[in-house]
C-alpha cells in the first residue's frame, strides 16, 4: 500500500509541476512475471565470471546469483538461440504495452516493498520492477527515498523508490521528468 502510494505522489507532483500525468494500470505482457529468471539466465549464459570479477568480496547475495549460472555445462547454440528469441518477444510484448496505451514515460516502484534495512540483504526476485525494464533496454532512472515504510509496518521508516522509464531511444524523456 505504501508502495503504491508513493508512486501516485510522485505522478501528483509532476501534474502539479506541469506534466500531464495520468494513473493507471497498465497490462502486463505475461512474460513480465518471469523477466527476473529470464534476465538471470541471460547473464548466466553471457558471461557470469565478469561479474564475479567486480569485486574481491561479493556479498552473499550475489555469490548466490553467481552460483545459480554455475550449474553443469554451458548453453547449447539451440539453448541460447531458444533464450534470445524468448528474450526479444518480450521487448517486442513490452513495446507494444505502451504503444496500445500512448504512454510516453512510466512511473513505478523499484520493489514490490521498502528497502531492507541496511546490510540485511535482499532477494534479487523483489526487484522484478527495475529487471523487466532492464531486459526490455530501456533507459530508467531510480529516484529513492521518495517515500516511507508507514508505522506500525515492517518497513516503517524504511525508503521507498520510484522509477522513471521511457521506451527505448528516449533517454531525454526520463531526464527531462
Amino acid at each position: 500500500a505504501d508502495t503504491e502510494a508513493t508512486v501516485r505522489r510522485v505522478a501528483a507532483a509532476l501534474g502539479a509541476a506541469g506534466v500531464v500525468a495520468s494513473v493507471k494500470a497498465l497490462p502486463a505482457p505475461p512474460a513480465m512475471r518471469d523477466c527476473f529468471e529470464t534476465f538471470v539466465r541471460l547473464c548466466h549464459r553471457t558471461g557470469h565470471a565478469k561479474y564475479a570479477k567486480l569485486t574481491d568480496k561479493p556479498s552473499p547475495q550475489l555469490q548466490r546469483l553467481l552460483a545459480q549460472g554455475r550449474g553443469p555445462g554451458a548453453a547449447s547454440v539451440e539453448d541460447y538461440d531458444a533464450l534470445v528469441t524468448e528474450w526479444d518477444a518480450y521487448r517486442s510484448a513490452m513495446l507494444r504495452m505502451v504503444s496500445d496505451e500512448g504512454v510516453d514515460v512510466l512511473l513505478a516502484p523499484v520493489a514490490d516493498s521498502a528497502a531492507p534495512p541496511h546490510g540485511e540483504g535482499t532477494i534479487f526476485q523483489r526487484y522484478n520492477y527495475t529487471a523487466a525494464y532492464n531486459l526490455a533496454g530501456w533507459p530508467a532512472c531510480v529516484v529513492g527515498g521518495v517515500g516511507f515504510g508507514s508505522e506500525g509496518t515492517a518497513d516503517a521508516g524504511l525508503p521507498i523508490g520510484v522509477q522513471v522509464i521511457a521506451p527505448p531511444c528516449q533517454d531525454a524523456r526520463v531526464l527531462r521528468v
